[in-house]
């Protein structure tokens, strides 16, 4: 599972990297766009406003907003779901079907 446009530099094939092979490949494919991540920060609310999104998050306790003309929601798919959802106010209100985005196949 790589990029067509950026190969590994393992000697394994790229459909089979081992867990380690495949993280580093990962930091490297990220490494010319580590300004523009956000990481040890956790998104409380999205926004639209107009034609621009207010992305609302905390970073160590302190809150901050950023204002994006898209958002885009990439989870992965190697994510591992929780077993439990997270404690969400108002979910036990809700009558849909839960689903975690790792299932989701088309929207």
């Amino acid at each position: 599972m790589t990029y067509k446009d950026f190969p590994t530099t393992s000697i394994n094939s790229n459909l089979h990297l081992t867990k380690e092979e495949y993280e580093e490949y990962l930091k490297r494919y990220a490494e010319p766009y580590e300004h523009l991540i956000l990481f040890n920060s956790l998104v409380t609310k999205i926004q639209k406003v107009e034609e621009n999104w207010i992305l609302s998050y905390t970073k160590f306790g302190e809150s901050f907003k950023l204002e994006f003309d898209f958002v885009l929601v990439c989870v992965g798919h190697n994510v591992k779901p929780r077993p439990v959802p997270p404690e969400i106010k108002g979910l036990n209100n809700f009558q849909g079907e839960i689903i975690h985005t790792k299932y989701i196949r088309n929207a």
